[in-house]
């Protein structure tokens, strides 16, 4: 346990010690949250620590998670900046979809640069909807669509792609049916996506 908990501490300052080195305020936010769930797992070896051990002690740390909890939600609210930007079917409905789920996440979005700044995260997203007569009164939907991430530089860090199918009985139905099962789907799959970038899963 012991052994388990100086590991972790190290990880902990070395996390903490690349977010206060780096110039990047993405970068900052990767590391302090990838930090952030390193605290649960050492408290919860502590108290195994306090049990097992007959002198009741547990390890002091030097690192605060209340303090790395207040720089995280600083980055979100002063300094970090993410954009949407979807094309294709239906663009407006899904971007407005993937705002408000990004937003419920807490993670800052905005419609452009904010003044002074470049955006630091932009999500690029492409909608592809096709639907086809497979014989009389039954068509078949298909709604692809494609999720990129893309650094300030505008290196692409990660591209996801989800898909909806189905079959319907009626042709004027199929678009509103099928896009109100990809709004259930694709804003958490692309707040999924961000939360994993950030993680680094």
């Amino acid at each position: 346990l012991r052994d388990r908990i100086f590991k972790l501490d190290a990880e902990i300052e070395l996390l903490s010690s690349k977010a206060k080195s780096s110039q990047d305020k993405l970068a900052q936010l990767r590391y302090l949250k990838r930090s952030a769930p390193k605290f649960a797992l050492r408290d919860a070896f502590e108290s195994q620590l306090r049990i097992v051990d007959r002198a009741g002690g547990g390890i002091a740390t030097l690192a605060n998670f209340e303090e790395v909890k207040s720089s995280i939600d600083e980055i979100l609210a002063k300094e970090v900046a993410i954009a949407v930007t979807v094309t294709g079917q239906r663009a407006d409905d899904l971007r407005s979809a993937i705002l408000k789920e990004l937003t419920r996440l807490g993670l800052p979005t905005t419609s452009g640069a904010p003044s002074g700044k470049s955006v630091d995260l932009k999500i690029v997203v492409g909608s592809k909807y096709s639907v086809t007569q497979r014989k009389a009164e039954f068509f078949d939907v298909n709604w692809t669509v494609a999720s990129k991430l893309i650094d300030r530089s505008g290196k692409e860090l990660s591209t996801k792609v989800h898909e909806v199918t189905g079959g319907y009985v009626d042709k004027t139905q199929a678009e509103r049916l099928s896009f109100g099962e990809l709004q259930t789907k694709i804003p958490a799959g692309v707040a999924r996506q961000v939360d994993d970038y950030l993680m680094g899963r």
